[in-house]
């Protein structure tokens, strides 16, 4: 049946769920900023026979946990300061992200991976500022995208856009999933304010020689769970003793990096997912006149910038939409930001335009 996704209608749940908070399940797929094309996860992660047949995954099954109040720790888990607020300001909100990595055997309940935690930044969409004391649940609900920022130093962001919604060519629901009680995708960039380009994380001290590329992170995530549920037990020197058929009930689809990077037949040819970034020399269609460059990846996600200018979409998926939306109706959501100087963001703008 169309318009289903992890059985339920992703119509009947768009306007009607939050898109921060709870318990998401997914897939984190990194792509090229410079080419659009996706990248294999790193060789460490996998076993020599996957290298050696050309089987490394294009991307991280990933469990994230978002929550105002703190989030528990397991017995025995090594317990860290780094979801600890400094006591200035609001309440901030809590992440804590559980990454699997492939199994080299048989997994059971003894998967490798990372959980790590943080703080977020505080989620502006348009006028609103979502805040633990100020929010409220219309407001939170009722937004399409948000928009977490912090400053980095010097012209560089941070950026992590928050869409509604899943767009490309969507990935195979598993058999076992749990529903579905909404979706999302997050794009997360560093930009350069003063040039208008993405930029590359710096180096580790340990690899000072090592010249990383500009890359885009992009996750396309569902929700299972609207408090926070998930118990996992926490190390830094793993497994993190997740059961793989309880993991795969989370994450709930396959990966959409390992989509089809054909083009869609109504799309023009540079729109094509995974497409390489093309100057405003030869703009294409809903193209903005004086952007700089302009990107199409996988999951339905484009961005464009210039200098000053940041703007991030995505094309929701008509299969997804299904026939409750007729074709020509479906509009993409754009969020876009503005800065009035290097180091201070003017403006945050969510919309919806035409696909």
């Amino acid at each position: 049946m169309r318009g289903v996704h992890g059985g339920v209608s992703l119509q009947s749940v768009r306007v009607v769920r939050g898109l921060l908070g709870g318990e998401w399940g997914g897939w984190c797929c990194t792509f090229d900023a410079q080419t659009g094309s996706v990248k294999p996860i790193p060789d460490k992660h996998c076993s020599e026979t996957q290298i050696e047949w050309g089987q490394v995954p294009v991307g991280f099954e990933e469990l994230q946990t978002e929550a105002f109040s703190p989030i528990p720790y397991m017995d025995g888990s090594e317990q860290t300061a780094a979801d600890v607020p400094s006591g200035d300001g609001p309440e901030p909100l809590r992440r804590r992200c559980v990454q699997v990595h492939p199994s080299f055997g048989c997994g059971g309940d003894s998967l490798p991976g990372d959980a790590k935690r943080c703080l977020l930044p505080t989620p502006r969409s348009n006028t609103l500022e979502w805040l633990a004391t100020t929010a409220t649940a219309s407001a939170a609900v009722g937004a399409h995208a948000w928009a977490l920022d912090e400053h980095v130093q010097g012209s560089t962001w941070r950026l992590e856009s928050v869409l509604r919604g899943a767009g490309g060519q969507l990935p195979t629901s598993t058999a076992n999933a749990f529903p579905s009680l909404g979706e999302r995708t997050r794009v997360s960039v560093l930009f350069d304010v003063a040039t208008g380009e993405l930029v590359a994380e710096a180096p580790h001290p340990s690899t000072p020689h090592l010249k990383p590329r500009p890359a885009v992170q992009v996750w396309q995530e569902r929700l299972w769970n609207e408090a926070v549920a998930l118990q996992v037990m926490e190390t830094s020197w793993g497994p993190l003793h997740l059961d793989c058929v309880d993991k795969s009930r989370r994450v709930g689809v396959g990966c959409f990096g390992e989509a089809s990077r054909s083009a869609p037949s109504s799309a023009p040819p540079l729109a094509a997912e995974g497409a390489a970034v093309w100057r405003s020399s030869s703009p294409t269609q809903g193209a903005s006149e004086d952007a700089a460059w302009r990107l199409a990846l996988l999951g339905g996600v484009e961005l464009s910038g210039r200098p000053g200018v940041l703007e991030v979409s995505l094309r929701p998926s008509l299969e997804a939409l299904g026939d409750a939306v007729p074709v020509g109706e479906a509009g993409r959501v754009v969020l876009m930001r503005t800065w009035s100087a290097a180091d201070a963001l003017a403006e945050v703008v969510v919309c919806e335009a035409a696909i």
